[in-house]
């Protein structure tokens, strides 16, 4: 029983560290691809990739959709998360609710990166030709570099 609350208490301050990571860090979401989500800011692009004024300016109004949909999917996982520690907990609990709750955390997941993959569709469509391949240059190395197990499988050109 004494286990259980210990167990609770973790979840409980790790999730207030989340929290208060994400508050610090200005709201910015971790969810996505390992590194991706500085490789959307329209301030770092702006600076890699040589944008006009109204090229920034329009990737910046692009990021708080992209944000607002990534930032509810990350909601969603740590709330099924959660609920699957409690249940975890639980001597009896039932393999299907177990299930469920991952398979919350896995629609979540794929929402936050469907979300993702909408912005760079969008933020290509702002971009040169020339930036385009920059672009996705710098994004093969950042979601390639992400799979440190299965790297081997990603094929992209240096910048």
């Amino acid at each position: 029983m004494k286990t259980r609350w210990v167990f609770l208490l973790c979840v409980a301050v790790a999730g207030l560290a989340f929290g208060a990571g994400r508050l610090l860090a200005g709201g910015e979401v971790v969810i996505g691809p390992s590194g991706l989500d500085r490789y959307l800011d329209g301030g770092r692009l702006s600076r890699l990739l040589n944008l006009t004024p109204a090229q920034a300016a329009e990737i910046r109004s692009l990021g708080g959709e992209h944000l607002r949909g990534v930032q509810a999917a990350c909601d969603r996982h740590c709330r099924a998360r959660c609920a699957l520690a409690v249940l975890v907990l639980q001597d009896d609990a039932p393999p299907a609710e177990l299930r469920a709750r991952v398979d919350e955390m896995c629609r979540a997941q794929a929402d936050a990166d469907l979300a993702t993959v909408d912005h760079i569709l969008k933020i290509r469509k702002v971009l040169t030709p020339e930036q385009q391949e920059r672009f996705d240059r710098l994004l093969g190395q950042c979601l390639c570099g992400a799979c440190t197990t299965g790297s081997g499988a990603c094929r992209h050109s240096s910048p």
